[in-house]
């Protein structure tokens, strides 16, 4: 892990954050402690809430995508290494890293229903399970269908970009809907319907970039806060090192 001295640190910082970001900084002997404070991410969900500010509408999912079924597998999915295709299942997504590609086991896909092949700018719905996300592709990387326990939303109205709605419908509200309306008692599910029917607040394209872009900006600035507390705790453990052999010298 790289060691960042003062300037190194503020450089990074700077990068990170546009010009409503500030930072504090504080050195205390080669230790440094970097505190950063920024726009909470609700002031912006405030703003896309006031429609006379923003000239936003209150619709639902309906009005901008289609709703379509994952892979009718019957259990779980016959896995091959030599599968014409990939198939997203539970496993391999998340809300902070997306799709994990790499760990996409491949399978023949059969059965009556021609598959709908994802495509870049769908996004998956986790609808069974305790926690319901949305994951927006930006790349398929080949021949790939998602499994039963995912809806495939497909956009159908260019105002509405597809990281957007992913975004919306992983936010504090959608997230309330969905676990009101969710339906089982073995293991909790959203029915189409339910999903269909997801009221959705539309900004202006330009409005929703920008929010697209705060969020990235968030992502970046966790990650450089990641790096720089472990780039602390190595310091610590370098220096708790180098105590433990001066002991062991001096004994």
């Amino acid at each position: 892990m790289q060691c960042y001295n003062h300037d190194v640190a503020i450089v990074l910082a700077q990068q990170c954050f546009c010009s409503r970001y500030f930072y504090l900084m504080k050195r205390h002997g080669f230790f440094i402690h970097v505190i950063f404070v920024r726009p909470d991410i609700g002031e912006i969900c405030q703003c896309m809430r006031d429609k006379s500010q923003i000239g936003a509408s209150m619709e639902t999912l309906q009005m901008y995508a289609e709703v379509r079924a994952g892979h009718p597998f019957r259990g779980s999915v016959p896995e091959t290494q030599d599968g014409s295709a990939l198939t997203v299942q539970m496993r391999d997504v998340s809300v902070s890293n997306g799709v994990a590609w790499a760990n996409v086991a491949r399978t023949n896909p059969s059965g009556r229903k021609k598959p709908d092949w994802l495509r870049p700018g769908d996004i998956l719905f986790l609808a069974r399970g305790a926690r319901n996300f949305a994951v927006h592709l930006d790349q398929v990387p080949g021949p790939a269908v998602c499994s039963q326990y995912f809806f495939l939303i497909r956009l159908t109205d260019s105002r509405v970009l597809p990281a957007f709605l992913a975004w919306q419908i992983n936010q504090a509200t959608a997230q309330q809907y969905l676990r009101r309306n969710a339906e089982g008692s073995d293991q909790l599910s959203i029915r189409r319907g339910i999903l269909e029917a997801l009221p959705l607040t539309v900004p202006s394209v330009a409005r929703q970039e920008q929010i697209l872009s705060f969020v990235q900006a968030v992502k970046r600035e966790q990650a450089l806060v990641e790096e720089l507390r472990q780039n602390r705790d190595n310091e610590v453990q370098a220096l708790f090192a180098r105590l433990l052999q001066r002991n062991e010298i001096n004994a």
